[in-house]
């Protein structure tokens, strides 16, 4: 039997992809063959059950450290009671936390869901939905985890640490999974999913690209000219277009000062809050 003995919890739009990309350059690290395997999700893949999850850490055979990423983790609003299954499978899990700006993060995880088509709402209208909040909301997100995985084998690292000091927060993630500390990955130099590479989907083109009239049309059109048509519909997606409404950032970054005051004893002494708290 081959289970991960680490993972990567979150949080979405922190860097994720990035960091499971340098790990899995590691010789003495393994990581699941997919990204985001999702099995502690009841409502994502719980049900293909364990023989499912061992299977994609075959090939393991003798790396020191073995592990997945999966955001997901850490959305304890919306899919409850993942930490309690972790540990009921694997009881000496290590867990790695990423952390980003919370509304910087926000804006990313609108930009995500704006890009895959998901979210077709204003930002003055989407982030009253607390589910993109509530994701920010780190201190309760660790919560759930400090009732069941000792202190001393959970990682917090900021999402600005990897961008702004990445050979350095590397090597102190390394360390923490216990391989070597001293290798730097061929990758390090490149960051993956950046926002600023995606598109967003006009609010035009996403009302009417799934009725029937536009469903005939893409059938009877040739590929090519389908994406040069949807590529005309879209544009870059950039953090900076996506704005809050003074009042309501403000209504944000009270629900959110709390949080990270309290987060605070958990990070390093040279934590600033991101100018939050």
């Amino acid at each position: 039997m081959t289970l991960p003995n680490f993972l990567v919890v979150g949080a979405m739009k922190s860097g994720t992809s990035s960091l499971w990309d340098y790990l899995g350059s590691h010789p003495q690290v393994f990581m699941a063959r997919i990204k985001e395997p999702n099995f502690f999700v009841e409502q994502r893949n719980y049900h293909k059950g364990l023989d499912w999850y061992e299977g994609l850490f075959d090939g393991a055979q003798d790396a020191i450290a073995i592990g997945e990423a999966s955001p997901q983790y850490t959305m304890a609003h919306g899919f409850p009671g993942v930490p309690r299954r972790i540990v009921t499978i694997i009881p000496d899990v290590r867990v790695i936390y990423i952390l980003r700006h919370p509304v910087e993060r926000m804006r990313s995880h609108y930009l995500h869901n704006r890009s895959i088509g998901t979210e077709t709402r204003p930002p003055e209208t989407a982030f009253r939905d607390l589910g993109y909040l509530h994701t920010s909301r780190y201190m309760y997100q660790l919560g759930h985890y400090l009732e069941h995985v000792p202190r001393d084998r959970i990682k917090l690292v900021t999402a600005e640490a990897l961008r702004d000091r990445r050979v350095e927060t590397v090597a102190s993630i390394f360390s923490f999974l216990g391989v070597d500390p001293s290798f730097s990955p061929a990758s390090l130099d490149r960051e993956r999913h950046v926002t600023a590479n995606k598109r967003v989907v006009s609010p035009r083109y996403q009302r009417v690209r799934g009725g029937v009239l536009a469903r005939l049309v893409a059938k009877v059109t040739p590929l090519r000219a389908r994406k040069v048509a949807r590529r005309m519909a879209t544009r870059p997606a950039r953090v900076a277009d996506v704005v809050i409404p003074p009042e309501l950032e403000e209504q944000i970054l009270e629900a959110l000062r709390p949080e990270v005051a309290a987060l605070r004893a958990y990070m390093d002494p040279g934590f600033d809050g991101w100018g939050i708290a």
